[in-house]
């Protein structure tokens, strides 16, 4: 059976050549060398030698051209069968289905990594925007039904009101305000609490094995549904929430242990050297494990395995990470604030309560229409530092034949 193969991808190899035919013994005839030995001739129909290993002009043969609007050393394709769509060749039997620019397996260099992820996405728009919205419409819902129990909205202008008055007051508090204040922090300590516990613990793992489960296989040329993906998430789902209650307890005792020691000191300079190196040492950790998640949902290891596994695999590419991050971000944020502004604008004359709530209806927006993009990145930068490392292409493709 024949395959459509990527054009792209042609410098890779694309099948194994058939028998060769047999060499001629014995010593050379008198009077001169022995004549080069024929040069190979791969069995299949359509076939020609790849030009690499064409021989050179006098050594007594030369290749036959390629079919009109075929590459050289690939398939003109079966007799009867409609040509393969631009872009595309044919390809041997056994080798991996055809793939489009966007998911050839090959190194990448950054600017080709993201042009990918985009591509990707685009062409996986409707399934990644369903995934998003499966975990953020209610998570939205969630907030939004909090924001109101908790009565955010007044709440705020409570406490607006309140501070005006105690400037005015020369910064004298009185007792009402004071049970006024603390009354308006504790709603406030229970809304972002309920938001981020339920943010980092069930909706941002969710999403992100999710999706990258859907980004692994369509990368991979497998099929991906909204069911098996979330399928997927569930059973990764406690290795996930374990890894991100290592990286805090990990960067948080390190901002704890710094600000302790730095008040202990008694010295403002030595706090600020210590959270200024505790910092950095945060800033690399999460570099270091940008491809922990990924690691576990494709790999299915536990937390900590994935943790290491990602330290692994980003040993020596630390500023090509930096830089494809710093890109993604930057391209991220303008695209999610095309999206956010003009809901913002519109409400911008509006009461602090509908500002509040417009924003949380553009955050919504955002994750579910910008966000996967940047995990669409990061599965294929983990695919792409595992080919660099471990040679994944050749895995794949030695398994495929």
């Amino acid at each position: 059976m024949y395959r459509y193969m990527d054009m792209a991808d042609r410098g890779a190899g694309d099948g194994t050549p058939g028998e060769q035919p047999p060499q001629p013994t014995g010593p050379p005839p008198m009077g001169g060398d022995a004549p080069p030995p024929p040069p190979p001739m791969p069995s299949g129909p359509g076939w020609s030698t790849p030009p690499e290993q064409w021989p050179q002009p006098g050594q007594g043969w030369q290749p036959p051209p390629p079919p009109p609007g075929q590459a050289p050393g690939w398939y003109a394709g079966p007799p009867g069968i409609p040509p393969p769509p631009p872009g595309y060749a044919w390809g041997p039997p056994g080798v991996p289905p055809g793939r489009s620019a966007a998911t050839g397996l090959r190194p990448r260099s950054v600017g080709e990594l993201l042009d990918a992820a985009f591509t990707l996405y685009r062409r996986n728009f409707l399934l990644l925007v369903a995934i998003a919205a499966v975990v953020q419409v209610p998570f939205a819902v969630l907030q939004l039904a909090v924001y109101r129990l908790a009565d955010i909205g007044a709440r705020l202008n409570t406490v607006q009101s309140v501070t005006n008055s105690i400037g005015n007051q020369g910064g004298q508090i009185t007792q009402s305000q004071s049970q006024q204040l603390s009354g308006d922090v504790g709603a406030f300590a229970l809304y972002f609490g309920v938001v981020i516990l339920v943010q980092y613990l069930i909706v941002y793992p969710l999403s992100l094995a999710a999706t990258t489960h859907a980004v692994s296989n369509r990368y991979l040329d497998r099929t991906a549904t909204v069911g098996d993906s979330y399928r997927s998430a569930f059973t990764m789902w406690r290795s996930l929430i374990v890894m991100v209650l290592l990286l805090a307890l990990l960067i948080g005792g390190s901002f704890a242990v710094a600000a302790l020691v730095g008040a202990l000191s008694g010295s403002p300079a030595v706090l600020v050297l210590l959270l200024v190196c505790v910092f950095v040492f945060a800033f690399v950790v999460l570099l270091r494990t940008t491809v922990a998640a990924q690691s576990i949902v494709i790999e299915r290891v536990g937390g900590r395995a994935g943790l290491r596994r990602s330290m692994r695999l980003t040993r020596g590419y630390f500023w090509r990470i930096v830089g494809i991050l710093f890109l993604l971000g930057l391209l991220q944020s303008i695209v999610g604030a095309v999206f956010a502004l003009p809901i913002v604008a519109l409400a911008s004359g509006a009461s602090t309560d509908t500002q509040q709530l417009v924003s949380q209806a553009a955050s919504a927006v955002s994750a579910i229409f910008v966000a996967p993009v940047s995990l669409v990145t990061l599965t294929l930068l983990y695919y792409d530092l595992r080919i660099r490392r471990e040679g994944f292409d050749i895995e794949m493709l030695t398994a495929a034949l």
